[in-house]
């Protein structure tokens, strides 16, 4: 497994990419005894695609946070530093909190991107993340395919949640199983 963290962000968010991969690595290895190998944004990019798309992938950071994020396919969902995409949903919140499944241009493994909008938004995500990693069961991740928490998770718990669900077989959501608020 492999995780790529972003270097682009401000020297607080980038401390906070790094202890967060640490973190995942020693909680992986405690329960599971796995591994994981942890990059930075601009090792990564000198690995040849073909090579980098053989990993399944987790990737702290957005676009703006980390330049491998353009890398990933933007069908299942589009993001920038104001927001997301989700098919006819725009979600616009000062605050957002991203997990989400989603696949390489060009196809090959999966990519758990992990991300935020605004202060603590990936502070937020980290937790969704691992939250969902750790309980009573170590071998699978029980989330959806993607969940988005806004800006009142913090208080509100899976009340703040803006969006969740699943994509379906072309990397669309699934609207009979997914949330969406807008």
């Amino acid at each position: 497994m492999l995780c790529i963290i972003g270097t682009s962000g401000s020297k607080q968010i980038n401390s906070m990419f790094e202890l967060a991969a640490k973190d995942l690595s020693f909680n992986w290895f405690q329960s599971g005894g796995g591994t994981l190998q942890i990059v930075t944004d601009e090792e990564a990019a000198s690995w040849p695609t073909e090579e980098l798309s053989k990993f399944n992938t987790i990737l702290f950071g957005g676009v703006s946070e980390n330049t491998m994020a353009r890398n990933l396919d933007p069908k299942p969902l589009k993001a920038d530093n104001q927001g997301i995409q989700l098919g006819h949903c725009q979600l616009l919140e000062e605050k957002l909190s991203v997990v989400s499944l989603v696949p390489w241009k060009g196809g090959g493994a999966l990519v758990a991107w992990v991300w935020g909008v605004g202060d603590y938004g990936f502070e937020d995500a980290f937790e969704i993340f691992l939250d969902g990693l750790f309980h009573l069961n170590h071998w699978q991740h029980r989330l959806p395919d993607f969940v988005v928490a806004g800006p009142e998770y913090g208080w509100r718990g899976v009340s703040g949640i803006v969006a969740t669900g699943y994509w379906n077989p072309n990397w669309e959501v699934d609207m009979e199983a997914s949330y969406l608020s807008c």
